[in-house]
């Protein structure tokens, strides 16, 4: 019987992922984490990241990043409330959402005069939404 052998430094990414199913993922180069009183703060590069230890559900290695990432466009918002999901984008752009198997659940372009587009009684599930350039990733509970 052969054993595996697996090291951190296989991997590029620490991933945290909260009870609540949200998860965020850092670059293991140059991290470092400290405990201090139930908060684990994970710092780079001058940048401070904090997690109430109890919020956690685990910490694994990865080899991508995972989670929603910082839109590029700051005209561009979703936002999640319940089921109802609520794209802001420039007027025109072309949003689509996406089920965890890729399949287009919705697909619009928002009006000439920027009104928000509006997705209802999405059932709970993982959705990629395309809202121009950016990509991200929700969690419909």
């Amino acid at each position: 019987m052969a054993a595996l052998q697996v090291f951190a430094t296989d991997y590029k990414y620490l991933t945290f992922q909260k009870k609540d199913g949200d998860e965020s993922s850092l670059l293991l180069s140059g991290l470092k984490l400290s405990f201090n009183s139930g908060v684990l703060t994970a710092s780079q590069s001058g940048t401070k990241t904090t997690y109430q230890v109890v919020d956690l559900a685990k910490m694994y290695f990865s080899e991508t990043a995972t989670a929603i990432q910082s839109l590029q466009d700051p005209r561009t918002a979703v936002s999640l409330q319940g089921s109802s999901l609520q794209i802001n984008a420039p007027a025109g752009t072309l949003s689509r959402v996406f089920d965890a198997s890729g399949k287009l659940v919705m697909s619009t372009t928002i009006s000439p005069n920027g009104t928000p587009a509006h997705v209802d009684l999405l059932l709970p599930g993982i959705y990629v939404v395309k809202a121009g350039k950016q990509t991200l990733k929700i969690l419909v509970k």
